[in-house]
């Protein structure tokens, strides 16, 4: 019996009307509607499967529609009421608008990607303490609901392989020989056929992360079989820059092969929210810090070292002069205008005036003692008798003067 389309105007459960068929999938027809009393947007989802299969669909819709009734959370998508039609049972949840994951251009930038999976996560800790496992989590099943204000949200959906935490497997809900899940984002207990529980949820969020990040799922095979054997063997095709990076000891914990080595869905949204921020920082300081090294290194390469940071003032010249033909016709006078600092030591008042009685030789070297009280290199030495500098002339030419009677 093909399934009839319902009408524009179709009632469901009394207080929702049909407004238009919004999409069609593998077990059911989604129509987009209204509630009649409040006005709000609701999504009416109809059972639509016929012929072979159709038990064991309808008894998974049904365990749908149940557990969705008892769950309630920001960022979870709860069943509001359920209907009953010719063709088979409905259910009324409210209406998301917004892509998928699935639908959205990778990769995603760090603080982005972590940000919206810590948000998941929370999430999956909150449906974990009513009691309720999702089992189905994958980019297709989270919807991205803008806020307002630049915000980002998100609504998980499609509970359809949804369970109690506390209660053991259903044997209507699994064919002989068939496994609840998608291949790509199944846990290797799933794969096994083992209870899957909490666990998974958080393995299968920490594959949906990687696949933010990277670009491309953590799963590479190209049929069901394959990718179900990489989540056993644990051969995962993550990036070694996620494995070494900061997130490396957090894909360690959540991806690990055995479920009770997970850490809970709050302790990983803990976790993860505390590494966003922080690689953000690291992010946002690395350029600066590679300008301030670069400049440092440009200085230390043109800053003058040795000698060629000696100040101007400092050399003193050493060129040596020759004696005047009449060194003794004029004798230099000190200039009382003249600072005694700036005076030639023969000029000063309080300098030391040369004995004639002593021979030159036993004479102290007047250039000498200069220098050192001015720390300032003595000059190069000249042959006895003769000057070697301006200031040499000079205290050659008072000592001339002097020593003539």
């Amino acid at each position: 019996m093909a399934l009839t389309p319902l009408p524009p105007g179709a009632r469901v459960a009394d207080r929702f009307v049909v407004e238009r068929e919004a999409a069609a999938g593998a077990t059911a027809v989604v129509y987009a509607g209204w509630e009649e009393a409040t006005g709000r947007r609701v999504a009416i989802k109809v059972f639509s499967v016929e012929g072979a299969g159709r038990a064991l669909a309808l008894a998974r819709f049904e365990r749908e529609a149940l557990l969705g009734m008892t769950i309630e959370g920001p960022d979870l998508c709860p069943v509001l009421a359920q209907g009953a039609l010719a063709s088979g049972p409905a259910l009324v949840q409210p209406w998301v608008e917004g892509p998928s994951l699935a639908s959205c251009e990778l990769p995603w930038s760090f603080r982005r990607a972590t940000a919206l999976i810590a948000r998941l996560l929370r999430a999956l800790a909150a449906l974990h303490a009513q009691g309720v496992a999702h089992r189905d989590l994958k980019p297709a099943n989270v919807i991205l609901v803008d806020a307002g204000g630049g915000d980002e949200h998100l609504c998980l959906v499609d509970f359809g392989l949804a369970t109690p935490l506390d209660q053991a497997p259903d044997a209507k809900l699994t064919a002989t020989g068939a496994f609840a899940g998608t291949p790509r984002y199944m846990a290797p207990e799933q794969v096994l056929g083992e209870r899957a529980g909490a666990a998974t949820d958080v393995y299968q969020a920490a594959l949906v992360l990687v696949e933010l990040l990277q670009g491309r799922p953590a799963v590479a095979g190209d049929s069901a079989y394959a990718c179900m054997q990489a989540h056993v063997d644990g051969t995962l095709d993550v990036d070694a820059a996620l494995r070494a990076g900061p997130l490396g000891s957090w894909l360690a914990a959540t991806l690990a092969r055995a479920p009770d080595a997970r850490p809970t869905a709050a302790e990983a949204a803990a976790a993860l929210a505390a590494l966003g921020p922080a690689e953000g920082r690291r992010r946002r300081w690395l350029p600066l810090a590679a300008a301030v090294l670069a400049a440092s290194l440009v200085v230390w390469l043109v800053w003058p070292t040795g000698e060629a940071r000696r100040p101007v003032d400092r050399v003193v010249a050493t060129a040596p002069v020759a004696a005047p033909a009449d060194a003794g016709l004029a004798t230099a006078e000190p200039d009382a205008a003249q600072p005694d600092a700036a005076r030639p030591d023969a000029a000063r008042p309080d300098a030391a005036v040369p004995d004639a009685s002593v021979p030159d030789a036993a004479r102290p070297d007047a250039a000498a003692v200069h220098a050192a009280r001015h720390r300032r290199p003595s000059p190069r030495p000249t042959a006895p008798g003769k000057p070697g500098s301006a200031l040499d002339v000079m205290r050659w030419r008072a000592a001339r003067s002097e020593a003539s009677p």
